[in-house]
């Protein structure tokens, strides 16, 4: 295959044909990371007939900018001239001459993750893999199975994120990302950081520069490739921080003395979270947490009831976000009324903007207290909650990123509404559900929780 490839990317290829198995390449923006992994898959895919190989992605936007649309087209004009797979635009996948397939998949979409991981792969390759969960990655090694005459690999690469990272752990320390012991095959892992200084020769003039200019979080991650203590674009990196400082992210031990009010983000094709709090006085008490995917309300409900029994959980009442009078279950059972059915009350959250949500948080963020080991998830998520920076335009969203993070952190914008409306309008133990028309106004919560602390 007639093409030049750079010092740094000739690095990588023989890294990705080596003996490791697992290969992370992590470095800055536009550092030709991409291009030499998608360049050694279509190499695989050629001389090994009837092979299949996956490329996947977080969101289907960003699956078909990025990888589809651009880097794989690209690649195969300037390293395979005259090789002409045939694709599938709807379903996403190429098939070459010898029958060896690339699938590329936005793993998101439950529907669609679980067509792409219903096949067997001999490679997966997770582009920008700080945007997907660790257990999505552990899902879809499970598939890293078709036997043939190739060794099965799993490429990954990124914008180097926080060294919280389930990535840094494995790759980097070389541990479980959710035990932290060290791994039993240290030497199936491979690293090279790769960066834009070393793929001058495909950059306009001035792009360096650029990245010269750019606050040093962004410049540190996309000109330097550096790991960060925090996430670039991290929207609660600092009261995380200071929540560590401060010592509230500990044992925190459920209270019989108080209820627990289940506060749920609901999915429809991806995850649905529950955060178990405790509002004691001042205090915001996270004393548990759950997350699951395709789950109808009988399984949150057996959740719950089985905490009851093995916890002494005794519950006031769940809160709901704005739509889960209207969205519906797996079953088809409209969400509030399944709930209510096995006995519940079941309280709706009025609709509010996503940033009046955020700042709700940082306002309570000094009174919350997490389980560290119970709401392990949650902090997880907390972390990497951020928003979304394109490496090309180098321009920062100014709504977060709907990633794996997202679900859980939406569901603590709620626990602030939910904290919020009963300081406003305290409910009796013995409550009714809330009535949605006598619902508060979110910015009224919000001004009604200031003069109450203004006044004392």
């Amino acid at each position: 295959m007639a093409f030049c490839l750079t010092e740094k990317q000739k690095q990588a290829r023989a890294i990705l044909n080596g003996p490791a198995k697992f290969i992370l390449l992590y470095g800055g923006s536009r550092s030709g990371k991409t291009f030499v992994e998608v360049r050694n898959i279509i190499i695989r895919t050629m001389g090994e007939a009837k092979s299949r190989h996956g490329i996947f992605r977080q969101t289907r936007k960003d699956l078909k900018e990025s990888i589809w649309l651009d880097t794989y087209p690209k690649v195969l004009d300037l390293c395979a001239a005259g090789i002409n797979p045939k694709n599938n635009e709807s379903e996403l996948y190429s098939v070459f001459n010898n029958k060896s397939e690339i699938w590329f998949g936005f793993l998101d979409d439950k529907k669609h993750s679980d067509n792409v991981l219903g096949k067997e792969y001999n490679t997966i390759f997770f582009n920008e893999v700080s945007e997907i969960s660790y257990k999505m990655f552990s899902k879809a090694l499970t598939r890293l199975a078709l036997k043939n005459g190739l060794r099965n690999k799993v490429y990954c690469d990124c914008n180097p994120p926080g060294t919280w990272h389930w990535a840094y752990k494995l790759f980097i320390e070389k541990i479980n990302p959710e035990t932290d012991e060290p791994l039993a095959n240290p030497e199936d892992y491979a690293v090279l950081n790769m960066n834009p200084i070393d793929n001058l020769a495909n950059l306009p003039e001035d792009y360096i520069k650029t990245l010269e200019g750019l606050p040093e979080e962004e410049r540190n991650r996309f000109l330097l490739g550096i790991w960060q203590e925090g996430v670039s674009g991290g929207i609660y990196t600092k009261e995380i921080a200071l929540a560590e400082q401060e010592g509230r992210i500990c044992e925190v031990a459920h209270n019989p003395e108080f209820p627990v009010y289940p506060i749920f983000d609901i999915g429809i094709g991806d995850e649905t979270s529950i955060i178990f709090a405790q509002f004691a006085g001042q205090r915001i008490n996270l004393i548990d947490f759950y997350e699951a995917s395709n789950e109808g309300s009988d399984h949150y409900v057996s959740v719950m009831r089985q905490r009851e029994k093995d916890c002494g959980y005794k519950y006031a009442n769940i809160f709901f976000p704005h739509d889960g009078r209207n969205r519906e279950w797996i079953t088809g059972t409209n969400r509030r009324q399944a709930i209510e059915s096995k006995g519940f009350r079941v309280s709706v959250l009025p609709a509010s903007p996503v940033e009046d949500g955020i700042n709700a948080v940082k306002m309570l963020f000094g009174q919350i207290w997490f389980d560290k080991a119970r709401c392990k998830g949650l902090l997880e998520a907390l972390r990497n909650y951020h928003y979304e920076q394109d490496p090309i335009k180098l321009i920062r969203s100014k709504t977060p990123a709907h990633d794996w993070s997202s679900h859980a952190s939406d569901a603590l914008r709620y626990t602030a509404m939910a904290y919020n409306s009963k300081i406003a309008r305290p409910l009796p133990k013995e409550q009714a559900p809330l009535n949605p028309a006598a619902a508060i106004k979110f910015s009224d919560l919000l001004v009604r929780n200031k003069r109450r602390r203004y006044a004392e």
